[in-house]
C-alpha cells in the first residue's frame, strides 16, 4: 500500500513537471518546482548535555526562500511529516541545504547538516 502511494506521488511530480515554461520575448524560460518532504529524524544526538532535544530542519535552496519545519520537543526520534516547495527558473540545479538544529532552551545549536 505505502509503496504504491510513493509511486503514485512520483508519477504524479513527473507530470506536474512537464512543459511548465514561461514565454520571454526571444527565450523560453523553463520552470521547475521541486517538492521535498521532511519525514522523520532517527537517533538524535542532542546538542547539549540533555539526554532528550527539541530538534527541527532548516532547508535552504540557492538563494531562494528558506524554510523551517515545526519543533518536536523533547524527543530524539522526531517525526514532521511536513511538505515544502520550491519553484525555479535556473538552468542548473544549485545545493539543496539541510541543517537540524536543537532548540531546546531556544538555543538553535546545529546537530547535523
Amino acid at each position: 500500500m505505502f509503496l504504491k502511494f510513493i509511486r503514485s506521488l512520483v508519477k504524479e511530480l513527473q507530470i506536474k513537471n512537464i512543459n511548465r515554461s514561461t514565454s520571454v520575448p526571444g527565450m523560453v524560460i523553463r520552470r521547475r518546482t521541486i517538492d521535498i518532504f521532511i519525514i522523520e529524524g532517527r537517533d538524535l544526538i542532542p546538542a547539549s548535555v540533555n539526554k532528550l532535544c527539541s530538534p527541527y530542519v532548516k532547508l535552504k535552496y540557492g538563494t531562494n526562500k528558506k524554510y523551517r519545519t515545526q519543533t518536536v520537543k523533547s524527543t530524539n526520534n522526531p517525526t514532521w511529516h511536513q511538505a515544502f516547495m520550491y519553484d525555479t527558473t535556473a538552468t542548473e540545479l544549485c545545493p539543496l541545504e539541510f541543517a537540524v538544529c536543537d532548540d531546546t532552551n531556544n538555543s538553535g545549536e546545529l546537530i547535523g547538516r
